[in-house]
């Protein structure tokens, strides 16, 4: 092993290692700075490079330990010198740098931690209020009465599932709405359908991963669209079975959502902007939100077709 060159310990580098000029010279070699962890890899760049002898720099980063036992992290560029297997190598001490870098991704693993926390709560809330919905509507005769409680459940419960689907995420922006899509429409389909083979449920969804900002809006109209479709497309002596389909594909421009039914169909006179039904202005009113746009098919049964992109946010 070569020793340091009695150029080498200058007064930067004496501030590096605490030693003397004097302490280093023909006495100790580099790899007596290199901690322990980092000497083999340290090493390996070394006999590579002079290997190589190549001209350009090479840049490495190690952790050397003075005289005092201090750890600092440092910056390497080393080059080979003309015609020689010497080295000429600069040395940047990047510890304030490391310790800075260390602290915002402490900060960013908390803030993270905390995110997972809030929707975590917000989940439960959301999963209480449904239960208390529940529980209200047991003591409910009037049958319009239990029907709103028994949407306005189904709308808490479609909000609980997404912030479920962000807490147990690694992407807290971010969730796969394919895979929303598919357990919600499961979970909606048991809770109205006790024969599933006098209804079907027909699922084609990619794995698109969607910004929550579009993801909770778009899961309250996949639920009032489904539900609309369970609830009315198939009334009990006119269809004896049906089907229902939803799908969630790529498009041109972005996506489409599609729910759609081959049951009895929509009213012909239905204008969506100028409805009565609270579902339906939702279904507007929330696709405006995402700057969708909304088209009604009825030319067998009935097909919602919402197009939209992901937002640009500010």
């Amino acid at each position: 092993m070569k020793k340091i060159l009695s150029h080498l310990p200058n007064t930067e580098f004496e501030k590096l290692s605490g030693y003397s000029k004097d302490e280093v010279e023909d006495k100790m070699v580099w790899t007596d700075f290199v901690v322990l962890d980092d000497l083999e890899r340290m090493i390996q760049h070394n006999n590579l490079r002079i290997t190589e002898n190549e001209s350009e720099p090479k840049h490495y980063e190690f952790r050397l330990s003075n005289k005092l036992g201090i750890i600092k992290n440092i910056f390497v560029v080393a080059v080979i010198m003309p015609d020689s297997t010497n080295s000429l190598v600069s040395l940047l001490d990047v510890t304030k740098r490391r310790d800075v870098e260390a602290e915002i991704k402490k900060s960013l693993k908390e803030k993270e931690t905390l995110l997972k926390e809030i929707h975590h709560r917000v989940k439960n809330n959301l999963t209480v209020i449904s239960s208390l919905l529940n529980l209200q509507s047991h003591y409910i005769k009037d049958k319009d009465d239990l029907i709103m409680f028994k949407e306005s459940q189904s709308r808490a419960k479609s909000m609980a599932l997404i912030h479920q689907k962000i807490y147990t995420s690694t992407d807290l922006k971010r969730i796969n709405f394919g895979d929303y899509i598919t357990t919600l429409s499961n979970d909606i389909f048991q809770s109205y359908v006790h024969d599933s083979n006098i209804v079907k449920l027909n699922l084609d969804v990619e794995d698109i991963m969607l910004d929550t900002d579009i993801a909770i809006p778009l899961g309250l109209i996949l639920n009032e669209l489904l539900t609309n479709s369970l609830k009315y497309a198939f009334p009990p002596n006119i269809i004896e079975n049906g089907n229902i389909y939803v799908s969630l594909l790529r498009n041109d421009n972005g996506y489409t959502l599609r729910v759609a039914d081959d049951g009895i169909g929509f009213p012909e006179d239905i204008d969506l902007e100028s409805t009565d039904s609270l579902g339906l202005q939702l279904i507007t009113t929330l696709t405006n939100q995402i700057e969708g746009k909304i088209y009604l098919d009825q030319s067998k049964g009935t097909s919602f077709k919402i197009d939209f992109n992901e937002l640009e946010l500010l």
